[in-house]
């Protein structure tokens, strides 16, 4: 693509924030379904996490080709280790302006009719339950490999989502939003930031805000493709006792971001001790399906 002259509006609508680390082998065409949106996002906000490979290089191309377009962050850490996706994705929500922002990872294929998708039925909902509610959008994708061929099955049903709003200690349990499926607006990112270091991942504290304050919205359609690869964070593969350590070390983590969640918000006692009674029965979920 050549340099292309962008106007950014005065007042965004509508961005995208992008987390990226050593995603060079993925991140160009990510980029350019990013541009080839039917509503093309008014800016896309970009943190590098340290990366070693050339994507900051593709980054700095993508600035001189859309100038205006995409914009870099620079990562406020005072250690010397990675942020880590959680971390950088509340940086780059810290820094969003717009009344509506969505969330991109750096190796999937965005559909043509992503976004305007997704903030035609935000905005729907924002008519029905009011711009100050908190509203989060979340859609279904196709699964595709590291060369883009498609896989079986799909994202909802990869993670046992139906679709419909599971109670709020269940989603904490469980959560079934996937990060790169996200659109919010502004009156979420008011209620949700800053995400704490507590939480597990930045998309299950963003959907238990929604869940608690607002509405937590679903639409069916797969959106965009969902690269599984190697260098998934998510890759749980592994030996028998190795993956038992990283389930338990995973389950004490979403006891900690409970912990927190009940703790800013303020939930009763009788809504935070219910973890306990709602842990025995994802067990005996997890006990049968085993």
């Amino acid at each position: 693509m050549g340099p292309a002259v962008v106007v950014i509006p005065e007042t965004l609508t509508l961005e995208v924030v992008l987390a990226t680390c050593n995603g060079a082998a993925f991140l160009d065409a990510q980029l350019e379904s990013l541009w080839r949106q039917q509503r093309r996002p008014d800016r896309v906000l970009v943190c590098d996490d340290s990366s070693s490979d050339d994507t900051p290089a593709i980054l700095q191309r993508w600035q001189r080709q859309c100038s205006g377009w995409l914009e870099r962050i620079s990562p406020a850490c005072d250690q010397p280790q990675r942020l880590g996706p959680t971390a950088a994705f509340n940086q780059l929500l810290l820094a969003s302006r717009a009344p509506y922002v969505a969330l991109c990872d750096q190796d999937d294929l965005w559909f043509p009719e992503r976004l305007a998708t997704g903030l035609r039925q935000l905005q729907d909902a924002e008519t029905r339950h009011g711009s100050g509610t908190p509203l989060l959008l979340h859609s279904d994708a196709q699964l595709i490999d590291a060369s883009g061929h498609r896989l079986a099955g799909s994202l909802w049903r990869s993670h046992r989502c139906q679709g419909r709003p599971p109670g709020l200690v269940s989603l904490a349990q469980h959560n079934q939003i996937t990060g790169c499926t996200v659109l919010v607006n502004r009156a979420l990112l008011q209620r949700a930031l800053p995400i704490p270091a507590a939480a597990v991942f930045h998309d299950s504290w963003l959907a238990l805000v929604a869940r608690h304050s607002g509405e937590l919205l679903a639409c069916p359609d797969q959106l965009l493709a969902h690269r599984r690869h190697g260098n998934n964070s998510s890759d749980g593969r592994g030996r028998r006792g190795a993956s038992i350590r990283l389930a338990w070390q995973r389950w004490q983590a979403k006891q900690r971001q409970w912990h927190c969640f009940c703790s800013r918000y303020q939930l009763p006692w009788r809504q935070h001790l219910a973890w306990w009674p709602q842990m025995l029965i994802t067990f005996a979920r997890y006990a049968r399906r085993c």
